[in-house]
């Protein structure tokens, strides 16, 4: 599929979490992580609370 990007959010990792179409509206790809909004102590915030993003890349490694 093509369309045209007028606005991405992505993470230090370097991945791309959402696309903005040119309908304003933000696109998340859940194939490359996955992406919460959480409150201050880390828990999922309800449909309207503000909260921080909280997104975790498929492509890291940890490295024990």
């Amino acid at each position: 599929m093509q369309c045209r990007v007028y606005d991405r959010y992505g993470a230090v990792e370097g991945c791309v979490f959402a696309s903005q179409c040119e309908h304003g509206r933000y696109h998340v790809s859940p194939e490359v992580g996955i992406v919460e909004l959480v409150d201050h102590e880390g828990r999922p915030v309800r449909n309207g609370e503000i909260g921080e993003v909280s997104a975790q890349d498929f492509k890291a490694r940890c490295n024990l």
